[in-house]
């Protein structure tokens, strides 16, 4: 059962909820729903903050978009007005990665619609 919940305003119509979930069945659907969803940022400092997160070890190129874009050099991040980095959530009763995709301004996807497709 669900125990407690927030939601975060985070722009365009788009909110991210938390929640707490004690059945383990139903964490373990969620999760699995879940699997390949990222969350896509732009930052105004974005060269800054590649440096300090590569140095932190965080930058990651996600292996199934290599033929895209590919972040391993400043120079690859700087030509794809982006990188990525890979964040491990964990909890008592599971793990989660999260991808985050770090974008510049000049991204050409600043201010585009965000296509949206509910997960069932």
């Amino acid at each position: 059962a669900v125990v407690a919940a927030s939601a975060v305003v985070v722009g365009g119509g788009r909110m991210f909820v938390f929640f707490e979930e004690h059945d383990e069945n139903r964490l373990r659907e969620g999760v699995i729903k879940q699997q390949g969803m990222h969350v896509c940022v732009y930052v105004s400092h974005w060269e800054a903050m590649y440096y300090r997160l590569r140095d932190q070890g965080m930058v990651w190129t996600n292996p199934r978009f290599r033929h895209i874009d590919t972040c391993d050099t400043p120079e690859e991040a700087y030509r794809f007005k982006q990188f990525r980095i890979l964040k491990l959530f964990t909890s008592l009763w599971s793990s989660y990665q999260l991808e985050h995709e770090i974008r510049s301004p000049s991204h050409p996807s600043f201010s585009q619609p965000i296509p949206f497709t509910p997960m069932p």
